[in-house]
């Protein structure tokens, strides 16, 4: 489950009250912060320095004071099917968080993504 917080701190859930929020209706140009539940773990990310967070763990790459950090976040669902059966016999969801740096024109200059696989194993896709 995710959750926004924007810069004012007020706070925009995936699930609140029973109701659910699609991401596209988080205003981007206020978000100061992103995070995802899963399981036991919280791993986010700070739009306003490009810091990175794993449980109460900070983890840091390459910042500019300027750079402008749009987030990224999506999931793949992967699933193994039985060929004479259809029968479902593996099923993975990874989960992707993370941003890029865009210049004034909206041009993206660097990428890093945090890759969350079912098992709780981390991997990274960077660009910088």
């Amino acid at each position: 489950m995710w959750t926004a917080i924007y810069k004012d701190d007020s706070i925009l859930k995936e699930l609140d009250d029973g109701k659910e929020t699609l991401f596209k209706e988080i205003e981007q140009d206020k978000l100061k912060a992103f995070e995802l539940a899963i399981g036991k773990n919280i791993y986010g990310v700070h739009l306003e320095n490009g810091r990175f967070r794993w449980n109460n763990s900070p983890i840091y790459f390459e910042r500019s004071a300027s750079a402008k950090y749009k987030l990224i976040y999506f999931k793949i669902h992967r699933k193994e099917i039985g060929m004479n059966n259809n029968k479902i016999l593996n099923a993975s969801v990874t989960y992707h968080i993370g941003w890029e740096t865009v210049t004034e024109n909206d041009e993206p200059t660097k990428k890093v993504i945090m890759q969350i696989h079912t098992d709780g194993t981390v991997g990274w896709d960077i660009k910088l």
